[in-house]
């Protein structure tokens, strides 16, 4: 009976922790097929800009660097994120009172919030600040989709190593 507990929840942890990689690659994936047509427009002047931090809410609690972006007439901070988490090409060009223009998808006033306990949105898809493109639509959904592939082999890799575990502990005296 011990035997079968033990393999019922080794095939079940496993089988949910790796569906749920699965489920979040599919997710993005469909997020990969925006086009800024889909994604809210703003064009405004700079009011403010600093570095800040979020902290990830599940393990290993990993810190982001993002840049803030404060925009006259619009209501949340821009969390602009790039992989790198490197600013300086962004930093060294701008200045309060620049033009900024930005695809971003819509959510709320409170949809995440920087370590400063600021709220922020950071689904930017594209960026530019006096005619100088920072982030581009194509760029960000080839990063989506590097995260979506390791995500789903990490998700089979994990069904594979449940079930050959759970053949050996069966097979097991």
């Amino acid at each position: 009976m011990k035997k079968i507990i033990s393999i019922s929840t080794l095939i079940l942890g496993g089988g949910f922790i790796g569906t749920i990689m699965i489920l979040a690659a599919q997710k993005s994936n469909k997020e990969d097929k925006i086009q800024l047509s889909d994604l809210t427009f703003f064009k405004g002047q700079l009011q403010g800009f600093h570095i800040d931090y979020k902290q990830s809410t599940s393990p290993p609690r990993l810190k982001y660097k993002f840049l803030a972006l404060r925009l006259n007439g619009l209501n949340q901070t821009m969390g602009v994120y790039k992989p790198a988490q490197e600013y300086n090409d962004i930093l060294s060009n701008i200045k309060i009172g620049d033009t900024v223009l930005i695809y971003y998808r819509q959510h709320s006033q409170h949809y995440d919030t920087f370590i400063s306990g600021e709220n922020f949105n950071s689904d930017i898809y594209q960026l530019s600040i006096n005619d100088k493109t920072y982030i581009k639509a194509d760029q960000k959904k080839s990063d989506h989709s590097k995260g979506n592939i390791a995500a789903t082999i990490g998700g089979v890799f994990i069904y594979i190593v449940v079930i050959i575990a759970a053949i050996l502990k069966a097979r097991q005296k």
